[in-house]
């Protein structure tokens, strides 16, 4: 059953990867679509982070702000699912 763990360590370690990319790629791309790699990684990422971004919206009264902090609330729930997920599993496992 490590196997189970660790497949979902890697699963969580790849997608925290691939939003921290994107924040930190948002700031020096200045074409997005214009490259392939990034262009999937907005494709891979955007369902996580557009009910993020939703839900900050509704919060702040719909105002925009200058800082997107979709990615962090993302990775906020990211984290608390993964141990949730992974205390479950190990309930049941061990």
């Amino acid at each position: 059953m490590t196997v189970l763990f660790l497949a979902l360590r890697w699963f969580y370690n790849i997608l925290v990867a691939l939003i921290l990319i994107r924040a930190f790629g948002s700031w020096f791309i200045r074409n997005p679509y214009g490259s392939k790699w990034y262009s999937l990684i907005l494709q891979l990422t955007e369902p996580m982070l557009a009910p993020c971004r939703n839900l900050i919206s509704r919060f702040f009264g719909g105002r925009m702000m200058m800082v997107d902090f979709s990615p962090v609330l993302a990775l906020l729930i990211l984290s608390f699912l993964y141990r949730m997920i992974y205390s479950i599993l190990y309930m049941i496992v061990y």
